[in-house]
């Protein structure tokens, strides 16, 4: 049976990713809600990517809610919205991801 934590993804719920115990580590897949500020959605998709890098153990999948993410191109020139964009992100750092 799996502990599916569903959460905000802000720094404080990263840090108690961090802190669960090997236990519920190996139980867990957690489910992280992105609410974005459309000021700052490629910042806020890096910051994202490198947090759940320090969280989220090795082997586990992560799920992102990106519902609320909006439609938009995040750099110049590149193809893709948002979603691409964490997908990727978080692909360089060999982290499995379910969207």
């Amino acid at each position: 049976m799996a502990y599916v934590p569903i959460l905000k993804a802000k720094a404080g719920e990263f840090q108690a990713l961090e802190h669960a115990t090997p236990g519920v580590r190996s139980r867990m897949r957690p489910v992280l809600e992105l609410v974005p500020d459309p000021e700052l959605v490629r910042d806020q998709l890096e910051t994202f990517s490198d947090r759940a890098m320090d969280a989220i153990p090795t082997g586990v999948v992560l799920t992102v809610d990106c519902g609320a993410l909006p439609a938009t191109q995040v750099l110049e020139g590149a193809t893709g919205g948002p979603i691409a964009r964490l997908s990727e992100s978080l692909g360089l750092r060999a982290c499995r991801v379910a969207g």
